[in-house]
């Protein structure tokens, strides 16, 4: 039997019901399989909405990319709204980039005061990859999912530069910007792979901010993983 339903499953539901139902369902091709698409995006969305409002009260360099991946979330519910596939692969894939720059300069003061401060300083993704693939923390079951990461990045670049005819968007106006039911086929285990990785590592790798949430928030950003991510964070939290 189901347990009770929490206060914030509530307010999510909530929330998107009233987003779908002003939504222009004109730039949408199957409204089913884009709904079903878009409630999966606004509910992961706002599990990173959690880890960046719980990190409001760190330092900068410890919250901004945090927030800035927050950011990335609700974009990638509003384009897939206006009926851009490729955009919402655009901000999927920046999703991942900025996760890597959080777990890089949140451990760096200096080198996020250079940003600001040089105007040539840059860290390559290369290396801020990298960073990721070296840390203790990341060295566990959830090393999975910090590499399947990468190999989404690979894959969603391929997406967002179109380097092969297959990945072209031919449109010639803006009636014709809808999100195709071919795309939300082609986007949507990817974007819950993605997302399902990069929330289960969140929570693992930042277990401050993770343990200092309501146990309805908890639970909430638990049960938006599947049965694999969640078995893996359970063991990386039990070592």
């Amino acid at each position: 039997m189901a347990g009770p339903v929490s206060d914030v499953t509530r307010k999510v539901s909530n929330d998107f019901k009233g987003i779908w139902d002003s939504h222009d369902r004109t730039r949408v091709g199957s409204e089913q399989r884009q709904r079903d698409l878009l409630r999966s995006t606004h509910r992961f969305a706002y599990c990173i909405s959690l880890f960046a409002k719980a990190a409001t009260a760190l330092e900068e360099h410890r919250r901004v990319f945090l927030q800035e991946l927050a950011s990335d979330a609700l974009h990638l519910v509003h384009v897939l709204m206006a009926g851009d596939g490729r955009a919402g692969s655009f901000y999927l894939r920046s999703l991942i980039e900025n996760f890597w720059r959080h777990h890089y300069f949140k451990d760096h003061f200096v080198e996020y005061e250079w940003l600001t401060s040089r105007r040539k300083y840059y860290m390559t993704l290369k290396d801020l990859r990298d960073y990721c693939s070296w840390l203790t923390v990341f060295s566990g079951k959830l090393g999975d999912s910090l590499r399947a990461l990468e190999t989404k990045y690979a894959d969603l670049s391929k997406q967002v530069h179109s380097t092969s005819v297959r990945t072209l968007v031919l449109r010639d106006s803006l009636e014709q910007i809808k999100l195709s039911s071919a795309q939300a086929t082609e986007l949507a285990p990817v974007l819950r792979e993605v997302f399902r990785d990069v929330i289960a590592l969140l929570a693992f790798a930042n277990r401050d901010l993770f343990d200092g949430m309501h146990v309805n928030s908890q639970d909430f950003i638990k049960a938006s993983l599947d049965v694999k991510r969640r078995e893996r964070l359970q063991a990386d939290l039990a070592r």
